[in-house]
């Protein structure tokens, strides 16, 4: 399968490898679990930066104050852990670190990003019982897969 066409799509990327397990359930006669990114990384998917964000803003430890054209990310953390946080926002959002909190240059995109509207992240997101969308196609999936592992689901052993 490799030697056949080594390396096109992605030039060697991570984009090759998904093409190459694609290969590899269609010549094994299987159909590819609904987890499996096949057509964009999962990352995109399943943003865990994202992810993190979301888990605070429902669970009440993150509040939003309004700034001129922008929007202060508050944390019930300590600051250490909010360092982390700032680094996972994508750098379109303009984003600051200071103390326990975070500035966010574009409250727009973030809010589109985070799954809210800005108005609800300034009313209160985890009040409103808003719940996003990413959360909801996170599924446990340890109820129906009771498989021993990749190989053995792709060969059916």
């Amino acid at each position: 399968m490799l030697t056949e066409q080594p390396w096109t799509d992605g030039n060697g990327t991570i984009e090759d490898v998904r093409r190459i397990v694609r290969e590899f359930y269609n010549e094994a006669g299987r159909e590819q679990p609904e987890y499996f990114p096949a057509d964009e990384p999962a990352e995109k998917t399943y943003d865990t930066g994202r992810l993190k964000w979301q888990r605070d803003i429902q669970g009440g430890r993150v509040t939003f104050k309004s700034e001129p054209n922008a929007i202060t990310a508050d944390f019930d953390r300590e600051e250490y852990e909010v360092y982390d946080y700032e680094k996972r926002l994508p750098k379109r959002f303009m984003s600051e670190k200071s103390s326990t909190s975070v500035y966010i240059g574009a409250p727009e995109g973030f809010a589109e990003w985070i799954g809210y509207s800005v108005t609800e992240l300034l009313n209160g997101a985890a009040e409103t019982g808003t719940d996003t969308e990413q959360s909801a196609t996170m599924e446990d999936t340890s109820d129906t897969d009771n498989s021993g592992g990749f190989f053995s689901r792709l060969f059916g052993d």
